[in-house]
């Protein structure tokens, strides 16, 4: 399907997983063309920017993939909480990932903005960042123990 958004945004997923960005690259630069303004396009295009370390680049994508709707939009924050982290903007990174905290599964979140935390000078904001992250660490290491058994 040429022109079916999620056929084409799902497309370009399975090739970043398989690390063929430039492909998912074209791909979607190719369809955004024509659908300048479609949010799971610009979002995956975002995405791949990311992937490639091009921030600035991603930017404007993913302020546009904010309109992808529920499912895509907690994903879109945290990748706009990368892009502004990586471009110096901490307060604005903080921001997006207070956005999206309650989606951390495994603490990766609460680590990424204890660090922005300390990077602003907020030391107890910091603590309590990384104290989720050990606490999710080690409940994550319980469940699977349990699991196995």
């Amino acid at each position: 399907q040429p022109h079916d958004t999620g056929a084409l945004f799902g497309l370009c997923l399975a090739l970043l997983a398989d690390s063929k960005t430039d492909e998912a690259l074209q791909i979607a630069q190719a369809n955004l063309k024509e659908q300048p303004d479609e949010p799971e396009l610009n979002t995956v295009m975002g995405e791949i920017l990311c992937d490639r370390r091009d921030f600035s680049g991603a930017e404007r994508y993913l302020e546009k993939g904010l309109n992808s709707g529920p499912r895509l939009t907690s994903h879109v924050h945290a990748l706009l909480g990368k892009v502004y982290a990586e471009t110096n903007r901490p307060q604005q990174a903080i921001a997006q990932l207070k956005l999206v905290l309650q989606n951390d599964t495994d603490g990766t979140l609460h680590y990424q903005i204890g660090r922005l935390y300390l990077q602003i000078g907020d030391r107890d904001s910091a603590k309590q960042a990384f104290d989720v992250t050990e606490q999710m660490k080690r409940e994550g290491v319980s469940t699977a123990i349990i699991a196995l058994h």
